[in-house]
């Protein structure tokens, strides 16, 4: 027998620990909750792959703009010394008219290509399937790019120049920096979204059978 005010409560007891469980499981379902709602939606990521091929896409495209229209300024205000640079020596009439008809055919085929690759990334970033050369033609221009960019970096170190060549260069790496971060950019979207279009796909077609 206890006496009347030392009886342990039982039912009081339990109860608390009843409470402290619940309380418990809430904290971690809680937990849960925001965890799982800090992660982007497979429909969240899907958008923002699509967004990012859309602005790639047009940056490429401007950027294949941009070449052509430089090149032809370049050469138009600067071909004595463009034609030194190239053959070391002056050149006749016919060299240089050679020399411009296989530069614009080059410009001309970087820029069908570049229009080609930026207008299958907008198409795919508007919901339509891709074309399975975009990658491969995204690679092509990836690795001019870079090779432009690193042989830039060499020259700069390694030679003597005057302002205007030292603005000139950093101008150009900027923009050629730009272009291949662009690419790669394109690049890993074009991958990530495919696979996840690829991942939901079986399930969607399941549940059409289903029906």
């Amino acid at each position: 027998m206890y006496p009347m005010g030392s009886i342990p409560n039982r039912h009081a007891s339990g109860q608390r620990t009843l409470w402290a469980q619940r309380c418990w499981k809430t904290r971690r379902g809680l937990r849960y909750t925001v965890r799982m709602n800090t992660q982007p939606s497979e429909q969240a990521l899907r958008r923002q792959y699509e967004d990012t091929l859309v602005i790639t896409g047009t940056g490429v495209m401007a950027f294949g703009v941009w070449s052509l229209a430089k090149t032809v300024v370049v050469a138009v205000l600067r071909m004595d010394l463009l034609m030194w640079e190239v053959f070391g020596r002056e050149v006749s009439g016919k060299e240089a008219l050679l020399f411009f008809f296989v530069l614009g055919v080059m410009l001309l085929i970087d820029l069908v290509i570049r229009l080609r690759l930026g207008l299958a990334a907008r198409a795919e970033g508007h919901g339509k399937s891709g074309q399975k050369t975009s990658l491969v033609l995204a690679t092509l221009l990836a690795i001019p790019s870079l090779a432009s960019i690193l042989f830039s970096l060499f020259s700069f170190i390694t030679g003597s120049h005057s302002p205007f060549e030292l603005v000139d260069m950093v101008v150009t790496v900027a923009i050629e920096l730009t272009s291949f971060v662009l690419l790669v950019e394109m690049i890993m979207a074009v991958v990530r979204l495919r696979a996840l279009r690829a991942s939901s796909q079986p399930m969607g077609s399941e549940g059409h059978g289903n029906e």
